[in-house]
């Protein structure tokens, strides 16, 4: 959304599981910026939007006084969660 920015919390670590090009089942364990892509992703196959997802959208300049809010957090905030 031009000139909009929001949060989506996602968890830092997942097992993805699927087909692959053959047909034979995988299994994918990510952590970090890697689990992040592949929720980014999923959520668009599924057809999940980031209107749905954020957890308020806000303008674009005020996106500054957000990550100062966030230097200071030091609370680990890791989560597990299957995506099948």
């Amino acid at each position: 959304i031009p000139g909009k920015w929001g949060y989506v919390e996602r968890a830092q670590e997942v097992v993805v599981t699927g087909l692959n090009e053959s047909g034979r089942s995988v299994r994918i364990r990510a952590e970090g910026l890697f689990a992040r892509a592949l929720q980014h992703e999923i959520d668009h196959l599924d057809g999940v939007l980031f209107i749905d997802k954020a957890m308020e959208i806000e303008d674009e300049d005020q996106e500054d006084e957000y990550e100062g809010e966030q230097d200071g957090d030091q609370e680990d905030t890791r989560q597990r969660r299957e995506v099948n």
